[in-house]
């Protein structure tokens, strides 16, 4: 049951045939505490998940609530049974998300919360309420969802996520079990996009761009990313070819767009260049752009200048010259 603007909340590439807590990529620290709070029976009435975007916060959140209401199995979840499945699809009538409308929470919304939690689990032993990125309630709606911590009814357990835990009123901190999830390592993120089928000549680059985001990564993966680095692809090879327009055309996009993306881009396509050892000078000039980036530099000038020069090295290793 989701309450919000309702977008994809977890990381939905599940490698069937696993158990749930199987499908967390990393995140020991997290599966330790969480399994053992099962296994010793001894509950929190409130946890709260803070850790970086795309760390697997939402995903643990549905395999803890799988694992409170699962049919089949004591204290775990199976991942097959009726329960386990409606948990899966978002349609648990015991398992309440809640998700900011348009930029945050609203008072109305814990309200409803606060009535549907005042209500016996349906089929379930335990109702779970899972609210995501709680750093974006209002006042009011943290104040009206403080009562409910402090006063938690029977057989409810709250899962809130942030990523900002230190803009939450102190208050609202004091009631909750703090569980910290951390970025992933390059390792097993470049493991992960293996077992998803990802193309494992962009794997390298979505990992360095990812920042430990597992998340983030599936959406470059997904999305815009792969087409960005053919369309710069595509441009460096114009420059090799002594086109000048595309100099002036990719220095512009670049310096305007997302400059810091596209300078690990252009990074990650001249190092599996077939003369990686000529285009050094290159690659040392981008990576002193990028540091000159945070100090408002001309980012276009000093790329246009760098792409000059990156022109002059393949003029020179060309069989005609």
């Amino acid at each position: 049951m989701i309450f919000g603007e309702c977008w994809w909340i977890f990381i939905s590439k599940i490698r069937r045939g696993k158990m749930p807590w199987d499908e967390i990529i990393g995140q020991k620290y997290a599966k330790k505490i969480l399994k053992n709070s099962l296994k010793s029976n001894y509950l929190y009435h409130a946890y709260l998940f803070y850790g970086p975007s795309g760390c697997g916060k939402a995903l643990t959140a549905k395999v803890y609530a799988q694992a409170l209401n699962c049919q089949e199995l004591e204290g775990d979840g199976c991942g097959r049974c009726f329960s386990c499945r409606l948990i899966e699809d978002g349609t648990h009538p015991d398992v309440i998300w809640l998700l900011p409308l348009k930029e945050e929470f609203s008072i109305k919304q814990v309200r409803e919360i606060k009535r549907e939690l005042s209500y016996k689990p349906i089929m379930g032993r335990r109702k779970v309420c899972v609210l995501l990125g709680v750093e974006r309630l209002t006042r009011e709606a943290a104040n009206a969802l403080l009562i409910s911590l402090e006063e938690p009814p029977p057989e409810v357990t709250f899962i809130m996520s942030t990523t900002s835990p230190y803009r939450l009123l102190p208050t609202l901190l004091s009631r909750c079990q703090p569980i910290r999830f951390g970025s992933l390592p390059k390792e097993e993120i470049e493991e992960a996009l293996l077992s998803w089928g990802a193309a494992e000549d962009v794997i390298p680059l979505v990992t360095t761009l990812c920042e430990g985001s597992l998340g983030r990564a599936k959406e470059y993966i997904d999305n815009e990313i792969l087409k960005r680095k053919d369309v710069i692809t595509a441009w460096l090879k114009n420059i090799e070819e002594g086109d000048l327009r595309s100099i002036f055309e990719i220095t512009e996009v670049v310096s305007k767009g997302r400059v810091l993306e596209d300078l690990i881009l252009i990074l990650s396509i001249l190092r599996r260049s077939s003369e990686p050892r000529a285009l050094l000078p290159i690659m040392e000039g981008i990576v002193e752009i990028e540091k000159g980036v945070r100090f408002h530099t001309n980012t276009q000038l000093a790329l246009e200048v760098l792409f000059l020069e990156y022109q002059r090295i393949i003029g020179q290793k060309s069989p005609s010259h």
